[in-house]
């Protein structure tokens, strides 16, 4: 790639991390003054009069590791300092040198080197290896001033897929660096009695580990730019090697100043990190540093993150607080470290809360908590004439009392029980603890009384289950029952503060609940409002001492089959009185599959609702359902001109005038499937057209037929029975079934014309969650469909001297298979929009089943050129995808392809898709490459594939740069 000057009015991001040219890039067009998005803003630079000299951190000396005044000498600096120098730390000399050097290397290397691994174009996971520049979110509007390459040094991560530049080079330092990074923290840990790194604590301690490789080029401004803003880490330690420019400044023990830390050579700094100091409670600092830049030298630094895994739960270690010491941490997931605006950094990240910022004298809300008035308490809809039932325990047995449960359940969804066995001292304890808990910083004040609640509360939500289940012909719950019932139980400790404005607020907007049942304590404050059986009123909950409310969650409306009612709440808050309730919610287990019970539907009852995983009802009971109308739904409006939204740029329109009549994709007769002159038809058709069409395939006519028949069935569903299936609905995983419409993300600008459902074919997908109108027809063409693909594809291998698909290929050939039912509605511009954009199969072989209608064009072998694939009744169409193009190292052929509308006509096509499974590598078969052919592709793991192929989605081709080498 040539370097131009960069002119101040191109586009840095583009220049330096699209096109990969980075930092060092732009100081290698002789720039003068650097761009105004990498000027700091004052307070970020480093103020050089805050620089001391006075001070400095320790250099220990590691000779003697093992003596005790060693030991002591580290744990001492990690407590006053968080940062430290380490010489005779036993690595070599020229490891360490030889690591220096290989990153001056890659950094030396050309944009078009470099752009193989940068964090837009990479095909292993971040979490393999990135290369970036002026690390900044992509959004950030002022850039460090540095280029960086990472490596992830795990069990999972593949080294073979770093650049050879520092390969090697970063293997043999992470061979010494780690033992000495696991005697360091030994050592540190020792200092907090903690014995040693056990296997227990090796996945908290380095669970995680990555090595960066930082450059930062000379600065033609160093003074208003900065290398690293001042931060600390999240690691627990970091060892950092760095050459001998300098320019790393951490805090000074005064607090205002800063300490430059002077480069000696053959040493590792050593810093403290964040989720270090959370496990010593405060003892061992994480310390803030930053990096400045040289206007005539550029800068190598290596910094070895040891972090926790990410499923880590970090916190302070037990023997921190075994002499009654305080936590000042509470245990936390440490995917929690994550950057926010300022009103949740005071509210969440610094646990002050809304009590906290209610405490402050607030004298009005945050915007952030106004609610839109569609989410408000509408006082007028407040009705005192209705109230939800109180229903009487003392006599649980008696049948009248059962039958006021099951009654109130089914008219009202929510009632109120006293008499229930739980002593009033167990909720005034637990609700005094809950005051206590949100008034102090310290959680083990709520613990025992939750568990002492839960005690009392579990045997009594049972006995209401039981009552609740006896009501619908479902005798006891059993150990089979107990799971789908009460599998998970949580409680929540709800504190509302005072509001200054409860009128523009809301404590908890109107909701259902999705467990079986919730109850209910709360204290005498009030605010709970159920709706009423109007529909469009609210109730009061007036609290009853010692009473609990109990509600029936949709799980338990689903499972009888709409008898017991789960109903809206929310809560308002108020403007002198905190209050404080605590929900007990009783779920199934989330591997559950509820739906209505089989007592529901005996006596001929049709069944409401579809059976579904309890997992996929959590993730997405609390998304707003769309309409589901799909574009079929707008073209059934007589629709005159199609939105805006659909309206294609120029650029994506098929171009009429490209369309070439002399040219067609061969159509193969598979009668004698077994003769080799068809073997070599396929394989030259692959290799040539990437797209051909097959007749006599040996799927009985009425099979397609039914397909397609079966396909308009469900499109010609009303809304409300295909917002069963919609994406954002489903019970079921996207990986089994989905209905969308205008296929393009949420965010997508312009969309396609096409409505279309997802099946997923694979053994973990369960069929029986599919529509009914589709179900049967897709399982039969799936059985056909099927040993047809593994045939083509055996053939298509031993065109690459594959011999077969065996136990080992079949994954990476056809481990996973989706078919798509595609319906494109009549359109009354289609010269403006287009079905589906022109863009490749992510696929190692796509079959396609299409109707009369026409409209499949493909690009000819002039490369500007259009083919339309005209249909052939009961002939499918074939064609190569990415997958297979990659593994076949561009022997067989990915082509672009595209579907037109039609003004009068609707389509309907039904591709099945034969892909990797997603943890297959993919890349070029070994005999593609035996004869000394270069490859053209890297190995990259398929699901990285279809992530990139995914999210950049129409790229026509240009996704395969992503694999290529």
């Amino acid at each position: 790639m040539s370097l131009s000057k960069f002119e101040p009015n191109d586009d840095i991001l583009d220049f330096v991390i699209k096109k990969a040219n980075g930092l060092k890039g732009l100081v290698d067009t002789n720039l003068e003054v650097i761009p105004s998005q990498c000027i700091q803003p004052k307070e970020q630079r480093l103020d050089k009069s805050q620089t001391d000299n006075q001070e400095s951190i320790p250099t220990i000396d590691l000779s003697n590791f093992d003596d005790l005044s060693v030991e002591k000498s580290i744990q001492e600096a990690a407590s006053k300092w968080g940062f430290f120098q380490i010489i005779n730390h036993g690595i070599p000399i020229e490891v360490l040198d030889d690591l220096k050097e290989a990153g001056h290397k890659f950094f030396e290397l050309p944009a078009e080197e470099k752009v193989k691994y940068s964090t837009e174009s990479y095909s292993a996971g971040e979490s393999v290896l990135m290369f970036w520049s002026a690390i900044g979110e992509k959004d950030e509007k002022v850039l460090e001033w540095r280029d960086t390459i990472r490596q992830g040094c795990n069990p999972q991560n593949d080294s073979n897929l770093w650049p050879s530049q520092t390969r090697n080079q970063v293997l043999e330092y992470q061979k010494w660096a780690t033992p000495l990074a696991k005697k360091l923290l030994e050592v540190l840990l020792k200092g907090l009695d903690v014995n040693e790194i056990d296997e227990s604590l090796e996945p908290l301690l380095m669970g995680t580990k990555a090595i960066n490789i930082n450059y930062y080029p000379p600065c033609p401004n160093p003074s208003i730019a900065i290398g690293i803003r001042r931060h600390c880490d999240v690691s627990c330690i970091t060892l950092l090697l760095q050459d001998d420019t300098g320019g790393l400044y951490v805090r000074g023990t005064k607090g205002d100043n800063w300490i430059h830390v002077n480069p000696i050579k053959g040493a590792l700094e050593v810093n403290i990190g964040n989720s270090l100091q959370i496990m010593s409670n405060d003892r061992y600092k994480s310390i803030e540093h930053c990096v400045s830049v040289d206007s005539n030298r550029g800068r190598i630094s290596v910094p070895l993150f040891l972090n926790p895994s990410l499923d880590s739960v970090i916190g302070p270690f037990p023997q921190m607080l075994k002499d009654g010491e305080k936590l000042v941490y509470k245990h936390m997931s440490s995917l929690k470290f994550k950057p926010n605006d300022d009103i949740l950094d005071f509210v969440i990240k610094k646990a002050n809360g809304l009590k906290g910022l209610v405490d402050t004298s607030l004298a009005i809300i945050p915007n952030q908590c106004i609610q839109p008035k569609e989410q408000r308490l509408d006082k007028s809809q407040i009705d005192n004439q209705e109230s939800i039932p109180t229903i009487d325990l003392t006599n649980f047995d008696d049948l009248s009392i059962e039958k006021s449960i099951q009654e109130a359940a089914s008219k009202w969804g929510f009632f109120q029980i006293i008499n229930h066995g739980i002593p009033i001292e167990v909720l005034e304890d637990l609700k005094d603890a809950a005051h206590n808990f949100f008034e102090l910083p310290a959680e083990e004040k709520v613990k025992n009384q939750v568990l002492e609640y839960q005690k009392w509360a579990k045997p009594l939500a049972k006995k209401l289950l039981e009552v609740l289940l006896k009501g619908l012909n479902v005798n006891e719950i059993d150990e089979s029952l107990e799971p789908l019932l009460m599998g998970t139980m949580s409680i929540n400790v709800n504190y509302y503060p005072p509001c200054p404005n409860p009128s523009v607020a809301i404590g908890f907007r109107r909701h259902c609940d999705m467990d079986c049942i919730t109850l209910l304590l709360q204290d005498d404050t009030g605010g709970l409002y159920v709706r009423g059986t109007k529909g469009d009123n609210w109730i009061h909950v007036n609290p009853i001492k010692g009473a609990l409310a109990v509600n029936i969650g949709d799980s338990l409306q689903i499972m009888s089959n709409d008898r017991y009612k789960s109903i809206e709440h929310c809560v308002a808050v108020d403007s002198s009185r905190a209050r404080i309730s605590v929900p007990l919610f009783v779920n199934p287990s989330f591997d559950s599959v509820i739906g209505p019970f089989p007592q529901m539907l005996k006596d001929g009852e049709k069944p409401v609702y579809k059976h579904i995983l309890f997992s996929d009802y959590w993730d997405h009971c609390f998304i707003k359902r769309p309409s589901a109308n799909g574009l079929k739904g707008i073209a059934d409006t007589s629709l005159e001109i199609i939105p805006n939204q659909c309206i294609q740029p120029e650029e994506q329109r098929l171009d009429k005038s490209q369309i070439d009549n002399q040219e067609s994709i061969p159509t193969i007769d598979l009668s004698n499937f077994d003769d080799l002159n068809i073997e070599k038809s396929i394989q030259e058709a692959a290799s040539k057209w990437g797209f051909f069409q097959i007749i006599n395939h040996g799927i009985p006519i009425e099979v397609l037929e039914d397909l397609k028949e079966a396909g308009h069935k469900f499109f010609e569903l009303p809304a409300e029975e295909k917002a069963k299936y919609y994406r954002e609905n489903a019970g079921a995983d996207e990986s089994v079934l989905l209905y969308w419409s205008a296929i393009g993300d949420k965010d997508e600008k312009v969309i396609e014309w096409r409505d279309s459902i997802k099946h997923g074919c694979n053994p973990q997908n369960d069929s029986n969650l599919w529509p009914p109108q589709t179900r049967n027809q897709v399982l039969e063409y799936q059985k056909w469909a099927t040993p047809l693909a593994k045939k083509l594809l055996e053939v298509l291998l031993k065109g690459l001297n594959v011999n077969e698909i065996d136990e080992s290929l079949e994954p990476l050939l056809m481990g996973t298979m989706a078919i798509n039912i595609n319906y494109y509605p009549p359109c009354p511009n289609p010269s403006i929009t287009i079905g589906c954009r022109r863009h490749c199969d992510v696929s190692c072989i796509t079959l396609l089943l299409q109707d009369d209608t026409g409209g499949l064009y493909v690009r000819g072998t002039k490369g500007d050129n259009w083919i339309h694939v005209n249909p052939i009744k009961d002939a499918l169409a074939v064609n190569i995808g990415d997958s297979l193009q990659i593994m076949s190292n561009d022997r067989y052929k990915s082509i672009e392809h595209c579907v037109a509308v039609d003004s009068s006509r609707a389509r309907i096509s039904v591709p099945l898709f034969v892909n990797p499974s997603l943890d297959s590598v993919i890349g070029p078969f070994s005999q593609m490459l035996k004869d000394g052919e270069k490859p053209v592709y890297k190995h990259v793991l398929f699901s990285d594939y279809w992530d990139y192929f995914f999210s950049k989605r129409p790229s026509g081709k240009a996704s395969l740069d992503f694999a290529k080498i």
